[in-house]
C-alpha cells in the first residue's frame, strides 16, 4: 500500500495485523505490527455506529492501546493509520468486536453437565438453564453464582452419583461458578430381579422375594423397580422368574456380566457399564447384555 513519505524517505504504510481483545468489562485492547519501524505515530479510530472518530494518537514505536471507553453494547469497529508531520498513510484493514458479547464473556462462565452410564434421567440447574445435545448439557452462568444441580432418574434407572466440579454422592450438587466447570451425572439401569440392588441376580434375590411375599420383610426396603413381571410388586412371581433365570431358563434376560476386554474396548460391541482394572492389573468391563448376546459376542464372561 502506497502512502506519504516517512521521515526516512520511504513510503508510509498503514499499521498491520490489527488484533482486538477484551480483558476487562467495557474495555477493548488493540495490538498491531509497526510497519514503519518506529518512524511514525499510530492514529486509532473507532466507529460506534456514527462513523469513524479519532480516539487516540499513539507514540512511535508503541504497538498496544487500550480503549477504556469502549462500553458494553453494540458492534464496535476500529481502524489504524500511520501519522507523521508530512501526513497520514491510508487506513489499514479494520477490526470489529461485539462489545456486549465481549463483556458477557468476562462475567459469565460455562457450566457443562455430561450424563453417563447405562441408565437415563434428567438433570436440572437452578438458577440457570442447560441446553442439551444428546447426553451433554451446557449453559452460561454469571461469575460467582452457586448453581444447584438435581438429578432425577427415569423409572427403570437409578442415579449413581456426581463427579467433577467439586461434587460427589447423590444429593444435590452445588457448583460455585468461579471458573468454567464440568460435572458428570451417572445413571444405570435397574436389573429386573435384582431386588437387593447389588448388581447381581441370584438365589438371594429369590429368597428375598419370597420373604416379602410372605410378609416377613416390607417391600419398601428393597428396589421395587426390580420387579421381574412389571406389576411393581415384589412377590412369588418374581421369585419364580429369578429361579428360572438362575437355572438358565431365561436366555433373553439382560444381566450384568464381567467381560474380559479384547485389544480394543469398542470391539466388544456391547453396552459397557464400566471399564475397570482388578488388583492383578487385568482390565475388564462390566456390560449389560443377555446371555445370548454374550455368547454370540464370543467373549469370556462371568455373571
Amino acid at each position: 500500500m502506497e502512502g506519504v513519505p516517512a521521515a526516512g524517505g520511504t513510503a508510509l504504510l498503514a499499521p498491520g495485523n490489527l488484533t482486538l481483545r477484551s480483558e476487562a468489562r467495557g474495555q477493548v485492547t488493540l495490538s498491531w505490527i509497526d510497519t514503519n519501524e518506529g518512524l511514525s505515530q499510530t492514529v486509532v479510530q473507532r466507529d460506534s455506529g456514527g462513523g469513524y472518530q479519532t480516539i487516540a494518537v499513539v507514540e512511535a514505536g508503541q504497538i498496544l492501546y487500550t480503549d477504556t471507553l469502549a462500553g458494553t453494547t453494540g458492534q464496535l469497529s476500529y481502524r489504524l493509520l500511520a501519522h507523521t508531520a508530512a501526513g497520514d498513510s491510508q487506513t489499514g484493514r479494520p477490526g470489529e468486536i461485539d462489545a456486549e458479547r465481549a463483556a458477557s464473556a468476562l462475567t459469565a462462565k460455562r457450566l457443562t453437565v455430561t450424563k453417563s452410564g447405562t441408565g437415563s434421567g434428567i438433570v436440572t440447574a437452578s438458577p440457570g438453564n442447560l441446553g442439551w445435545s444428546g447426553a451433554i448439557g451446557s449453559g452460561m452462568v454469571d461469575l460467582g453464582t452457586v448453581v444447584s444441580l438435581t438429578a432425577v432418574p427415569d423409572a427403570n434407572s437409578v442415579f449413581t452419583g456426581w463427579s467433577g466440579g467439586g461434587c460427589d454422592g447423590t444429593a444435590a450438587c452445588n457448583v460455585t461458578m468461579d471458573a468454567a466447570r464440568s460435572v458428570a451425572a451417572g445413571f444405570r439401569n435397574i436389573l429386573k430381579g435384582d431386588i437387593d440392588d447389588n448388581l447381581t441376580v441370584n438365589l438371594a434375590d429369590a429368597v428375598l422375594a419370597m420373604r416379602i411375599s410372605s410378609g416377613v420383610i416390607s417391600s419398601g426396603t428393597v428396589r421395587r423397580q426390580a420387579d421381574a413381571n412389571g406389576d411393581r410388586k415384589i412377590g412369588s412371581a418374581d421369585a419364580l422368574f429369578i429361579l428360572q433365570f438362575v437355572a438358565g431358563m431365561r436366555p433373553d434376560y439382560q444381566v450384568l456380566a464381567r467381560v474380559e476386554v479384547p485389544t480394543y474396548l469398542e470391539d466388544l460391541n456391547l453396552d459397557v457399564y464400566a471399564d475397570l482394572e482388578d488388583a492383578a492389573g487385568t482390565y475388564y468391563a462390566l456390560v449389560i447384555a443377555t446371555k445370548k448376546q454374550l455368547d454370540n459376542a464370543g467373549v469370556t464372561y462371568r455373571i
